[in-house]
């Protein structure tokens, strides 16, 4: 017996020895905690990973179970969210970020049609601001709604700089980058209020689901880093990486709209 007690306390602090020493190395995912997210950019994110887990030998790199346990959780809160997508608020903004878009689309027409415009002056500042524009891709309207949003607010701070500002009304823009500001301002404040009526709407149980989600995660990210510290860091590098972009994108959103609220 008092073998068999000595022999379980050495098991054990191997077991401790190894969590401190991984918990002491450089960690490959910087961060995992979402819980100040909204609930639509959180989900986003977790769809985002799953996808990128299918493309992933998940065998090689003993991720199968902590895939399925991921990919299990949202399913769930996916069902969970149906509900709340049938609200009014979805319908509104659907509507209005289809407006933020064609915005977007006609900006870029009218631009790109000065560049071609038999006046060197006028096509040299065409040329400047399709730049600016073109800096954040040429197809803005077709990533995420929420990413959407921060490229947005970006892009109107560099046309609103000089010398760009005062290109504008010359290339035909001061009337668009108003309209464009404003779908962006009212996207976002029906996103926060639908996220506000989705709590509220579907109660505990998307609360549940999402802490589900989001243990579920945790241990997706606990697992690349056990056994990236066990096989070697280069084979989880790249799911790793693309983590910590996704995550950082969110927890810089998280910060604006602190800010945007205290302003």
């Amino acid at each position: 017996m008092r073998s068999e007690i000595l022999d379980i306390t050495f098991r054990e602090l191997q077991i401790i020895v190894i969590i401190k020493i991984v918990y002491d190395m450089k960690k490959l995912i910087k961060a995992t905690n979402l819980q100040e997210a909204h609930l639509m950019d959180f989900f986003q994110v977790m769809q985002l990973i799953s996808k990128w887990l299918d493309k992933e030998d998940l065998e090689k790199l003993k991720l199968t179970e902590a895939s399925a346990k991921f990919k299990a959780a949202l399913k769930d809160l996916d069902d969970a969210l149906l509900q709340a997508k049938k609200t009014e608020f979805t319908k509104k903004i659907v509507e209005t970020d289809n407006l933020r878009d064609r915005i977007l689309r006609g900006m870029m027409h009218v631009v790109k049609g000065v560049t071609y415009f038999p006046d060197d002056n006028l096509s040299d500042m065409a040329e400047q601001v399709k730049i600016i524009i073109y800096k954040y891709g040429k197809n803005i309207q077709k990533i995420s709604q929420r990413e959407e949003s921060g490229v947005v607010i970006n892009l109107l701070q560099d046309l609103k700089k000089e010398p760009i500002a005062s290109m504008l009304p010359q290339l035909g823009l001061a009337q668009w980058v108003p309209k464009l500001e404003e779908a962006n301002a009212k996207f976002d404040e029906l996103y926060v209020a639908r996220s506000e009526e989705e709590a509220t709407f579907i109660n505990g149980l998307t609360r549940e689901h999402r802490e589900k989600m989001q243990q579920s995660f945790s241990y997706l990210c606990k697992s690349i880093e056990a056994y990236a510290f066990i096989e070697g860091e280069d084979a989880y590098h790249t799911l790793a990486e693309r983590i910590n972009v996704e995550v950082d994108k969110i927890k810089q959103l998280v910060k604006f709209r602190k800010t945007q609220n205290e302003s």
